[in-house]
């Protein structure tokens, strides 16, 4: 077994999106799940966090079911990737954090990931916000309400600056990688990340125009 000084620094990717250098641990160990989402939680200076899930296939199920195999959180330049298919249980830490009622969990098709993680690995998301939703609410554009296209969700909102490597990754011009690895390239990584970052930003642009 890896040590947990070094395991903490060899899941460690440094992605460049928009312009920006984004810090994303993958992790797979309770222990660094616990720190990590202390560091994330103590550096929340607005309640929203972008949301992802990635699904895979269930060998176990005769049925080849579809089930979470990774959360991802994203929150300004950090990203969290947790690798739920190789936990032996969930950490209290990831739990207390997703049933936070203060924070708002902003992602794409949250029904369907919310109820995900909480059917197959017992985790419960108190505020799972569906992005294009908050966006309508808050524009007052009720013709939003199911929008799946992020890009143009961001743009509606004032983010201008998306680009079209973003949108790329958004339509999946890429085939979908095996979520259920243990261990990513730097491609991988790069696009398993843009649509948690993206609701992150869209979700702080709102909270803005509320003055929250």
């Amino acid at each position: 077994m890896i040590p947990i000084n070094i395991l903490s620094k060899v899941g460690i990717f440094e992605v460049e999106f928009e312009g920006c250098k984004i810090k994303v641990s993958v992790i797979d160990n309770v222990a660094l799940i616990d720190r990590n989402i202390a560091e994330l939680r103590s550096s929340l200076r607005k309640p929203v966090v972008g949301f992802d899930v990635k699904f895979g296939t269930d060998h176990h199920d005769q049925n080849n079911a579809e089930i979470a195999k990774l959360l991802i959180l994203c929150m300004k330049t950090r990203c969290l990737i947790i690798q739920l298919s190789n936990l032996v249980s969930v950490p209290d830490g990831l739990k207390d954090f997703l049933s936070d009622e203060s924070i708002c969990f902003v992602g794409k098709g949250m029904g369907n990931k919310v109820t995900s993680i909480h059917r197959s690995h017992g985790v419960s998301c108190a505020t799972g916000v569906e992005v294009s939703d908050f966006v309508a609410r808050v524009l007052k554009k009720p013709n939003l309400i199911g929008s799946c296209n992020l890009t143009d969700l961001a743009k509606e909102v004032g983010l201008v600056t998306v680009s079209k490597e973003t949108g790329c990754f958004e339509r999946s011009c890429q085939r979908a990688p095996d979520w259920s690895a243990r261990i990513f390239t730097d491609a991988e990584i790069k696009s398993a990340i843009p649509e948690a970052i993206l609701c992150y930003y869209i979700g702080l642009t709102l909270l803005g125009k509320l003055n929250l």
